[in-house]
C-alpha cells in the first residue's frame, strides 16, 4: 500500500502482487492501491459503504419483516466481508482468506454474492410494487 501513494504506480507496474501467494484473492485491495492509489481504495471503501446504506433504506421500506432481516442479513454480510478484507490489506487483522465481494478472483464468490444481490433486488422491487398498489387503491378510494 505504501509504494501506492496517492495516484499509484500505473496498472500493471506492482512488484508485490509477484511476491505475495493468493495476491488475486487474499490481498487483491493491496494490490488495487498499489497501482491505482489511495484515492482508488477509497473510492472502493465509499462504493461498499454506499451499498450498504441503500440496503439498509431498501429494508426499512420493507413492510415483510422477513424481507426486512433478509436484506439486513445479506447487506451486513456483504459489509463485513469488505470490511475484514480490508482490514487484513492494511494489516489491522490477520489473514482471513475473505475474498473481497465482487472484486477478488474466485468463481464461488462471485456467484453467491450474484445470488444475495439478486435476493435484494427482489425484495426491492416487492416492495415497491406493494408501495404502488396500496397507493393505487388509496387513490380508488378517495376517488369513491
Amino acid at each position: 500500500i505504501w509504494r501506492g501513494g496517492l495516484f499509484g504506480s500505473g496498472s500493471g507496474n506492482t512488484i508485490h502482487a509477484r511476491l505475495i501467494t493468493q495476491a488475486e484473492n487474499d490481498f487483491i485491495f493491496s494490490i488495487i492501491i498499489e497501482e491505482y492509489g489511495s484515492i482508488i481504495g477509497a473510492g472502493i471503501m465509499v462504493t461498499y459503504h454506499t451499498f450498504f446504506f441503500r440496503c439498509i433504506k431498501i429494508a426499512r421500506a420493507c413492510k415483510d419483516q422477513f424481507g426486512k432481516y433478509l436484506v439486513g442479513g445479506l447487506a451486513t454480510l456483504i459489509y463485513i466481508q469488505a470490511l475484514v478484507h480490508i482490514s487484513v490489506a492494511v494489516g489491522l487483522m490477520p489473514v482471513t482468506g475473505q475474498p473481497l465481494p465482487f472484486i477478488s478472483k474466485g468463481g464461488t464468490a462471485y456467484i453467491l454474492m450474484g445470488v444475495g444481490i439478486g435476493i435484494i433486488q427482489s425484495v426491492a422491487y416487492n416492495t415497491h410494487e406493494e408501495q404502488k398498489r396500496t397507493q393505487t387503491s388509496q387513490t380508488n378510494n378517495n376517488a369513491i
